[in-house]
């Protein structure tokens, strides 16, 4: 398996927004140039904000006392940008819960998810899936998936009785590498989080 190949089997369990519904075989790429056409419109609706380059400037590389206020400035607008983002977030936040209600638990990497589901479609079944990745409200990810297994009701998954697993057979790369660039992020907390309690003192 290449390196790519790995990056994209790397799961995490996170919460998404949902929906799902079946599609036929015969309609995958009628559904997806629909899904397309979606994708390009939603993405103009919640555009993903780019990285301000000051966050690549730190007080270090300032040789200068002029660079050093400019680092300042540009670190002082970052904050606002962050702030101004943070507000539009929240209010995006309604719009989601309306479309795809609460977040349910997953596994997901770049090539599938494993999600809980009231209703449980059979394997090999094709679905329409939109969803909303977690720690994002900004434009939902659109796949054609095929279901690869159905299993019971698990309580750690919550109250949904089915666990549904898919294979995306169908999703622009740069979802995909959203969702990669997400299962990343939660792998760095969690290790974080490990060397956290292994550096706390005993509560004895």
């Amino acid at each position: 398996m290449t390196r790519p190949d790995r990056r994209r089997h790397v799961r995490v369990r996170d919460m998404v927004r949902l929906r799902f519904q079946p599609i036929a075989s015969s309609t995958i790429d009628e559904v997806w140039e629909e899904q397309t056409f979606e994708r390009a419109r939603e993405a103009a609706r919640y555009p993903m904000p780019p990285k301000p380059a000051g966050r690549y400037l730190s007080e270090e590389s300032a040789s200068t006392s002029d660079m050093r206020l400019i680092v300042e400035a540009v670190q002082t607008l970052e904050r606002k940008v962050d702030y101004a983002i943070a507000i539009l977030d929240r209010m995006s936040e309604t719009e989601m819960k309306e479309r795809f209600g609460e977040p349910v638990p997953c596994d997901i990497s770049g090539a599938g998810m494993r999600f809980a589901s009231d209703t449980a479609p059979k394997p090999d079944d094709v679905l329409l899936v939109v969803f909303v990745p977690g720690g994002h409200t900004g434009r939902p990810v659109h796949t054609v998936a095929r279901v690869v297994r159905v299993d019971g009701h698990d309580p750690v998954w919550g109250t949904k009785p089915h666990r549904v697993a898919i294979d995306f057979e169908r999703i622009a790369e740069e979802d995909r590498e959203r969702i990669i660039s997400r299962t990343f992020d939660l792998q760095r907390e969690v290790l974080r989080a490990r060397r956290t309690e292994r550096s706390a003192p005993d509560a004895d």
